[in-house]
């Protein structure tokens, strides 16, 4: 629905929406694995900070028109998988999160 809004009504073409879900999807699974939150909990957690990134990304290139914003947007995008690839001790790198059992 966001990218039909951005592109279909304003002609804006974003790449960054990939973002949103990894920043919701890796707070939820880090709250679950690591601070053992009960799943509806961790899923809040989620969308809060889902809709924070959201915020802050969108203050940082609402300013833009064309081709830059796509630009900026992909830029944005590639700074959260950045942060969330390099934070190993919390996402687990390129192994993903380690489940713990027990």
């Amino acid at each position: 629905m966001g990218f039909n809004l951005l592109f279909g009504y304003m002609g804006l073409l974003s790449f960054g929406h990939a973002a949103f879900l990894g920043i919701g999807s890796y707070l939820t699974g880090i709250g679950i694995v690591h601070y053992g939150m009960p799943w509806g909990v961790a899923i809040l957690v989620g969308i809060v900070g889902s809709a924070i990134g959201g915020l802050i990304m969108g203050y940082l290139a609402i300013r833009t028109r064309g081709i830059y914003f796509s630009m900026v947007t992909l830029a944005l995008d590639q700074i959260v998988y950045y942060i969330f690839y390099k934070a190993e001790s919390l996402t687990g790198g390129e192994n993903g999160l380690p489940w713990r059992q027990g």
